[in-house]
């Protein structure tokens, strides 16, 4: 899961909780180190962002990016200010409020999660 929140105290708090869950976490303070990170050999499996950040790209340019060029990685945006779900891209599968209740904001992670997981099979010789 990779984290991107340049309001540390923020990041923390989330990334924290994530872990306590038992969930592993990459942290990036932009969108673009956000978008290095994807570039690399480093397995993503849900990014969680805030749209207004410094930097090249924002969360909602970096979700643009996402739906492009990675089909299938869904993404959980937060923002301070009003956005029209309508207006966001499809790898988006939440949006949330600025400030949020980080146990919202992480039982909507673990549910998005729960649905992308590959469901296996029992094994009829076990």
């Amino acid at each position: 899961m990779l984290v991107v929140e340049d309001e540390v105290l923020v990041r923390l708090m989330i990334c924290e909780e994530l872990r306590e869950r038992g969930l592993r976490v990459i942290e990036a303070v932009t969108a673009d180190q956000a978008a290095e990170v994807l570039q690399s050999s480093t397995e993503v499996d849900l990014i969680v962002s805030d749209i207004k950040m410094p930097g090249r790209l924002d969360g909602l340019a970096l979700a643009r990016h996402v739906d492009a060029h990675h089909p299938g990685l869904p993404m959980i945006l937060a923002s301070a200010a009003f956005w029209n779900r309508a207006e966001l891209p499809g790898c988006v599968q939440g949006l949330f409020p600025k400030p949020y209740a980080v146990d919202g904001v992480v039982n909507r992670i673990c549910e998005v999660l729960k649905d992308h997981l590959p469901t296996t099979e029992p094994d009829p010789a076990a």
